[in-house]
């Protein structure tokens, strides 16, 4: 019996021991961590942190930055309001175009046979003009007047070749016009003809004009949204007063030092006036901060 009980207490002994020895390791490794953590604490203390490139900011610097910063946040919540318009606008405009297929499918193909149709009768009025056209040239020639006719022509023909070369649509469709008129040719009679024997244009249906205008509708929110979200880092310099590479930079090492201040790193590299001049604004930059990020 007192064998087995000494038996018991050495088993228990031997396992205190052991229970004793893990304890005393994971004490030990603890202790180390600790050690690890503030030896890292201590050499970031004593290895400087690297200067930032670029010029220290000043107070005056500082307030640019911050309406710079200001402006860009209101900019943002723009985007976030514009960007719900456009998802609206495209719900509308697909809902639309959904209902009303069909029917716009065939108003489209009922519009291209017209226009197409006349498109070539004008084309064969206008080979049959040109046919024509030599005769009538002589015969203005010929009557009396005729120089300042042609003087006429070769002036609208000049100003026409000016038009086409700069590009001018609007232009160059009025001067057409009235070349082909100071010819005896007249293209709204042309066009009466070819629609005469083409057919009248199919009126748009209802459905399709809805779908038209949600379209319109959806382009306008997309530019709204556009320009708010284009050139947005110049538009904020112009608001900071500052040009846009100075504003950049500028706010480079209003980030690092906002940044390391909430990880608690040092400075993040700016001068210790600067440090001082954030610090004292600190409750101002926390109100741009979600522009840095």
């Amino acid at each position: 019996m007192k064998r087995s009980i000494i038996c018991a207490m050495a088993i228990l002994a031997v396992a205190g021991f052991d229970a004793q020895a893990q304890l005393g390791g994971l004490i030990k490794k603890a202790a180390s961590k600790v050690v690890e953590k503030k030896a890292d604490e201590m050499a970031g203390k004593a290895t400087p942190e690297k200067p930032l490139d670029g010029t220290p900011l000043g107070a005056s610097a500082l307030d640019g930055v911050l309406k710079g910063l200001n402006f860009e946040l209101q900019q943002q919540a723009e985007a976030v309001r514009l960007k719900g318009i456009q998802e609206q606008k495209l719900a509308a405009w697909q809902k639309a175009d959904e209902a009303g297929r069909d029917e716009a499918d065939k108003y489209r193909a009922s519009n291209e046979k017209v226009i197409s149709c006349v498109s070539d009768e004008l084309r064969a009025l206008q080979d049959k003009h040109s046919e024509d056209m030599p005769a009538r040239m002589m015969e203005m020639i010929q009557t009396p007047g005729g120089q300042e006719k042609v003087k006429e022509l070769t002036e609208l023909g000049q100003r026409l070749n000016e038009a086409a070369q700069k590009n001018d649509t609007a232009a160059t469709r009025r001067i057409n016009g009235q070349y082909l008129r100071a010819l005896g040719v007249d293209p709204a009679a042309d066009s009466a003809v070819a629609f005469k024997k083409c057919g009248k244009m199919p009126l748009a249906p209802a459905s399709y004009l809805e779908t038209e205008r949600r379209a319109k509708e959806l382009r306008d929110a997309n530019e709204d949204l556009r320009k708010v979200e284009s050139d947005l880092n110049e538009r904020a310099a112009a608001v900071s007063g500052m040009p846009a590479k100075d504003y950049f930079l500028a706010r480079e090492r209003l980030w690092a030092w906002n940044t390391a201040r909430k990880n608690k790193k040092g400075t993040g590299g700016v001068t210790k006036d600067e440090d001082a001049l954030f610090s004292s604004r600190a409750a101002d930059i926390q109100k741009v901060e979600k522009a840095l990020r």
